[in-house]
């Protein structure tokens, strides 16, 4: 019988030595997952604020731009027949840059630009006219173009062009 009571006092012995063991590698995880749990958490506070600046801004360039319910073409900002008459469009805007830039590339085919070209440009800009005849826009590194005839081609805008260098 004592011998018995020595083989089960060391199985409990074990026993607690092992629950001890797992105890204290629970402990080191519990701190981990604590650690991770507040790094996650200030990470979600701060996506949150994005979010909220991002959907703020999204409502402000709808307002800009519109949310894409209206045409934005170039011919239904330039007021064309059978589009929306609307007044002379800003040329900054993007739904009429992106046009013209559509279109460009639709005409010329695929055009590679590299750091050397812009570099090439200096002080040159491009004067935009409408030709009211063939409702065409003409784009030209003349900036006197209109100057012979002034009715036959109206000029676009300002004749600084400051913006797009």
């Amino acid at each position: 019988m004592l011998t018995l009571n020595i083989i089960l006092l060391m199985a409990l012995l074990i026993g607690l030595v092992w629950v001890g063991y797992q105890k204290h590698e629970n402990h080191q995880i519990q701190k981990v997952n604590k650690l991770v749990y507040k790094q996650l958490d200030g990470l979600m506070h701060k996506v949150k604020q994005e979010v909220a600046k991002n959907k703020i801004l999204l409502e402000k360039t709808q307002e800009i731009f519109g949310d894409g319910s209206k045409d934005n073409t170039f011919m239904s900002l330039m007021g064309a027949p059978g589009a929306p008459k609307a007044s002379v469009p800003d040329i900054g805007a993007a739904p009429l840059l992106s046009s013209l830039i559509t279109v460009l590339v639709g005409k010329a085919g695929t055009t590679r630009l590299s750091l050397t070209d812009f570099e090439k440009v200096e002080k040159e800009y491009v004067s935009i006219y409408v030709d009211p005849a063939s409702e065409e826009l003409v784009l030209s590194l003349n900036h006197d173009l209109a100057s012979n005839d002034p009715m036959a081609m109206a000029k676009f805008g300002k004749t600084d062009d400051s913006t797009f260098h």
